[in-house]
């Protein structure tokens, strides 16, 4: 069968969610590492994100496989992940039908998907 099962998707999206939310650069003192990237999405002319693989990699190795095997497929998840943390970072700020999406440095290269 085509696509992920939903629930597969939807965990997916939840630990993404917590690795915007929580991951730090070692001695980072408690802020995310990206969220003052984050906050720059809020401006009209921004909607993607790049992040590091290697990142994911350390904070989960089992959602950073699964972004490297099934790539297109939980695409859409992470990126309404994104949007639900821009949106709970920053309430008010973001146009109801603003898009989000992100890039991943050093995944073979830097995927870039246009939707």
């Amino acid at each position: 069968s085509s696509g992920i099962n939903a629930e597969y998707g939807e965990r997916c999206q939840r630990l993404f969610l917590s690795f915007l939310q929580e991951y730090e650069l070692p001695g980072g003192e408690g802020e995310p590492k990206y969220a003052p990237d984050v906050t720059e999405l809020v401006a009209p002319e921004r909607n993607t994100l790049t992040i590091s693989f290697k990142d994911i990699e350390s904070y989960n190795r089992n959602l950073a496989t699964t972004i490297q095997d099934e790539y297109y497929r939980v695409y859409p998840y992470l990126c309404k992940a994104l949007s639900t943390h821009i949106r709970n970072e920053h309430p008010g700020s973001v146009q109801e039908k603003k898009q989000f999406l992100y890039q991943l440095h050093r995944l073979y290269g830097t995927h870039k998907i246009e939707l």
